[in-house]
């Protein structure tokens, strides 16, 4: 059988791999050394050290010197880079696509928070996202998402019918030694991820206040993301709590693994996510989660989590207050993520991307 050629738009894997670019990654390791399918990854500047570390990943490496790799780039210089790569069908994986290939496209699509909460974003960037994701979308062989809620926005919000739409949440992240010893614990309380306006941060540091626990302890890691921005530093210069709360924008993932293996919970106050990973990576620790309640956090996490139905900061202290207090809560909450395991499976989300890729090259 003649391997199936994809060409990929590797931007996101140049520089420090986040969000879609840890979606591609996990990809790549999986199809790395599949004697079905072929690789090029084009991207405008060379790709990060974790892609090289990637065991039996043979793939081409066409770079296209670009400063930002935006959408000049994307619309003129990448579809050359296409044609030339003589490939099957184009992967997409972040938002945007070109809109002038000659060969099919699979876009991805995570969610389409810039459409359904454009106040959230600047106007150059809201632009561009709606305009170019909307109208690529519409002319993708297929449209891949990572849960029925992101499914059910962007047939909204872009008009993608059923039958070029396809669920394929991520994997899960390996579980960690520490995930067997919640007991062990300190009254520490972590929050990971990039910082936007719709995750509710100020709530946080205003709960970290009123904890009953005088010697609990926030940790946040992410950058500062906010759009209208927040400062985030005098949110918590002012908080009374802010010799107990520790806030790293370039946190590494050894920092950030380290104070995992030693937290008690995780809280996450989004209210609009594509899949919202970061509570699973909590949970591959032992760190059960409070949640926001939203229609994706019930999808993904079911009842391995407590949820707030606002991010009141009253109502979000107190439900920390009951996970810190209550070792075997935590668990329960442990125990009933292990099902999570069972559905969210990188070798299986993989292989159906690679079928949904095969297909549409046909």
């Amino acid at each position: 059988m003649t391997p199936l050629h994809v060409v990929i738009d590797a931007r996101e894997l140049a520089g420090h791999v986040t969000g879609a670019g840890t979606y591609l990654l996990q990809m790549l390791r999986q199809w790395a050394g599949r004697p079905d399918v072929t690789l090029t990854l084009i991207s405008h500047a060379p790709l990060a050290p974790a892609v090289d570390a990637i065991p039996h990943l043979a793939a081409s490496r066409v770079v296209r010197p670009d400063a930002t790799g935006g959408t000049l780039w994307e619309q003129i210089v990448l579809p050359r880079a296409i044609a030339a790569s003589g490939a099957d069908v184009l992967l997409a994986p972040a938002y945007t696509a070109p809109l002038t290939t000659r060969i099919p496209v699979v876009q991805v699509v995570h969610d389409v928070s810039f459409a359904a909460h454009p106040e959230w974003y600047p106007q150059p960037g809201r632009l561009r996202r709606n305009i170019v994701s909307r109208r690529a979308a519409r002319r993708a062989a297929a449209v891949v998402t990572i849960s029925e809620f992101s499914a059910g926005e962007i047939r909204r919000y872009f008009g993608v019918p059923s039958n070029r739409l396809h669920v394929i949440p991520p994997g899960a992240p390996p579980k960690a030694a520490a995930a067997d010893h919640v007991r062990d614990r300190e009254p520490l309380i972590t929050c990971v991820g990039s910082i936007f306006n719709r995750r509710h941060v100020p709530a946080l540091i205003e709960a970290a206040a009123l904890l009953a626990r005088a010697d609990a302890r926030l940790f946040l890691a992410g950058a500062n993301r906010t759009w209208p921005h927040q400062d985030i530093r005098a949110h918590i210069a002012s908080s009374s709590a802010a010799s107990r709360i520790t806030w790293r924008e370039g946190a590494s993932d050894g920092d950030i693994n380290h104070m995992l293996a030693r937290a008690s919970a995780s809280c996450w106050l989004s209210e609009y996510e594509g899949f919202a990973m970061t509570p699973l990576e909590g949970l591959a620790y032992g760190v059960p989660p409070v949640l926001l309640d939203t229609p994706v956090a019930r999808e993904v996490y079911a009842d391995a989590a407590l949820y707030v139905d606002r991010p009141d900061p009253r109502a979000v202290a107190a439900m920390l207050d009951t996970l810190l207090a209550d070792v075997t809560l935590r668990e329960d909450l442990v125990g009933r993520a292990a099902a999570l395991w069972t559905r969210f499976d990188w070798g299986r989300s993989a292989s159906r991307l690679l079928e949904t890729l095969r297909e549409a090259a046909r």
